[in-house]
């Protein structure tokens, strides 16, 4: 689970990340237990707002356990390009809904599951939401 020390002095903040992660751990299990092998597993990820000083620590985190459970992980925000990703796994980070958004319609098709998550700050709820039309 996370590693980062609780910094900042908002518990009310570590506590709503630990359910965010949470959600997020849950249904990567559901969405990989659910798809067939030859399934193609793609996770988008909008940033993770207000989580002081430990921000990069998680985001990483949060990447690394998306890294090794999907075949692809495209993330959105800045925050994303301030971690240190010591990686050889694909990886797009987005500044631009609308550039995500056209580089996952080129990319899925019906041999894709994917999971799209963020918060609403992050208005992934568009994305989500364009993709199922």
């Amino acid at each position: 689970m996370i590693q980062a020390r609780i910094s900042d002095s908002s518990l009310k903040k570590w506590q709503y990340f630990q359910s965010f992660y949470k959600n997020i751990l849950q249904q990567f299990n559901f969405i990989i237990a659910q798809s067939k092998l030859d399934k193609k597993k793609i996770c988008v990820l909008g940033e993770m707002k207000e989580l002081g000083l430990d921000s990069k620590l998680i985001h990483k985190e949060m990447y690394e356990y998306a890294s090794k459970r999907v075949d692809k992980v495209l993330c959105i925000g800045k925050s994303w390009s301030e971690c240190d990703f010591d990686t050889n796994k694909e990886l797009e980070i987005f500044y631009d809904q609308d550039l995500l958004y056209d580089y996952l319609v080129s990319i899925i098709d019906d041999k894709t599951v994917l999971l799209v998550k963020g918060s609403r700050s992050t208005r992934m709820d568009i994305i989500a939401d364009k993709l199922k039309k």
